[in-house]
């Protein structure tokens, strides 16, 4: 199984990435996918590596509206795939059946779903924590539900201002009764929203970080569609870690969603 749904290779395919200048010849594989709807892009970009567990997945169980999540299991690929198989069924299914409905509470279904995905992730006796971020997006409103369980912190930028949307629970597979309440937030015409991975962040020149600020200042330079601010946010981190003659060991990925002015 790959950690990057089939979904996404059969919209788009899988591409080897482009060589980025000082970094190894042998390029993790990248999956990627693109899409439009009514006044946006939302898109991801995924490097898979040896090491780190990325899971990245959306579902559009209504036509105007989205809902994705973003998943970083600790541990080996090889020893996680199984785990990860349970909660792409939990999430597709759940997605599917609690977001369907016109009369929805979105802050209800949100945290409906995050508790079954918690849930699927729990093994006593293997205790594996997963950093996730859950989100429905609904055009008509641009009301942006999210349930941060523990990741890296969501970011949005208006142009004017810069909101993280930090976490908001522990990760996920720790607790089966963690309750995550849903959190929104509301994507302005012309915003941008961007979310990456602990392997991202984590890019190294020596001793010193990528770090979210570096990320921050990618988001503040507008980009046209989501697909070129996923890229560019990877390929920044990805020229920080070449200045110091760093390889990437983790998963990176970077999903994005752009509104249009």
């Amino acid at each position: 199984m790959r950690l990057v749904h089939d979904l996404s290779r059969r919209i788009l395919g899988n591409a080897a990435s482009a060589h980025t200048a000082g970094m190894p010849a042998h390029e993790p594989l990248t999956a990627q996918l693109a899409e439009r709807f009514p006044g946006a892009t939302f898109a991801w970009v995924h490097r898979e590596q040896k090491r780190g567990c990325d899971f990245v997945e959306r579902c559009r169980p209504a036509q105007d509206r989205l809902v994705f999540l973003l998943l970083d299991l600790s541990g080996k690929r090889e020893t996680a795939a199984g785990r990860l198989e349970i909660a792409a069924q939990k999430f597709r299914r759940g997605a599917d059946d609690l977001f369907r409905s016109a009369q929805l509470n979105v802050a209800d279904a949100i945290s409906s779903l995050a508790l079954n995905l918690n849930r699927a992730l729990v093994h006593p006796g293997d205790i594996r924590c997963a950093a996730a971020f859950l989100a429905c997006y609904e055009v008509q409103t641009a009301a942006l539900w999210y349930v941060n369980a523990g990741h890296t912190p969501g970011l949005v930028w208006d142009r004017e201002s810069l909101q993280e949307l930090s976490a908001t629970g522990v990760p996920f597979g720790l607790f089966s009764h963690a309750i995550h309440d849903a959190q929104v937030t509301v994507l302005p015409a012309g915003s941008s929203f961007l979310l990456v991975s602990k392997g991202v962040i984590e890019m190294r020149a020596r001793s010193e970080e990528f770090g979210l600020e570096r990320v921050k200042g990618v988001l503040s330079v507008r980009h046209a569609a989501a697909n070129d601010l996923c890229r560019a946010v990877l390929a920044a981190a990805e020229q920080f870690a070449a200045s110091g003659r760093a390889n990437a060991r983790q998963d990176r990925t970077a999903l994005a969603l752009v509104k249009v002015p």
